[in-house]
């Protein structure tokens, strides 16, 4: 036990050390004409290089020992988990862009639903009628976009007939009575669940 810790301590000192100067001194440098050209940035540069250089199996080695002992965490206090991820709904109501926007500053995404059970749990956490997910209707395409943070969702828990409302209604939201979604104005006021992974904990 340890040893182990003491290598993940060692790869993070690395790494801090490697990031430290390669953010201060950015320029490379060139061994054959150190002597001639000593600077303070091109000394500290060079032996950071040939450190990592001759060190790099025990890096390597302490890396791969890290990255076999982490695993999940636990979610932020009054986050809900499931899964991989955990949950917070907004602090109030608000408009589509206002609610995606508070996602964003808890360092999370607006919550569209892969699945009916991801819907459930959704609705479970709220109490109101409609709650907004983020679809959202792209002029480029003509067509409303569902996305999971960066990814473009495959599941459709579209109610019949909609979206409908094209340019005019382009905000996604679940309605409670049916689980199913429905378009919208964007400057209507509702809730939305913030969706984030579950941290990594590292296990020493």
């Amino acid at each position: 036990m340890a040893n182990h810790a003491q290598s993940c301590a060692y790869l993070v000192q690395v790494c801090v050390v490697t990031t430290w100067y390669g953010i201060i001194y950015q320029t490379p440098v060139d061994y054959m004409e150190w002597s001639k050209n000593y600077t303070m940035a091109s000394q500290h540069f060079l032996m950071t290089k040939m450190f990592l250089l001759y060190l790099m199996p025990a890096f390597a080695q302490a890396s791969q020992s890290c990255v076999s002992s982490t695993g999940a965490g636990k979610c932020p206090n009054t986050w809900r988990q499931r899964g991989d991820n955990c949950y917070e709904v907004t602090s109030t109501d608000k408009s589509w862009s206002e609610a995606k926007e508070e996602c964003k500053q808890m360092s999370s995404v607006m919550s569209t639903p892969n699945s009916m059970n991801e819907t459930l749990f959704l609705l479970g956490m709220v109490s109101t009628d409609r709650l907004w997910i983020d679809c959202y209707y792209n002029d480029n395409q003509q067509e409303m976009e569902c996305k999971d943070g960066m990814r473009v969702i495959q599941y459709n828990g579209w109610e019949p007939g909609e979206p409908n409302g094209h340019s005019t209604e382009p905000c996604g939201e679940i309605v409670r009575g049916s689980g199913k979604w429905n378009d919208n104005r964007c400057d209507l006021s509702y809730l939305a669940i913030c969706k984030r992974p579950v941290p990594a904990m590292l296990h020493l």
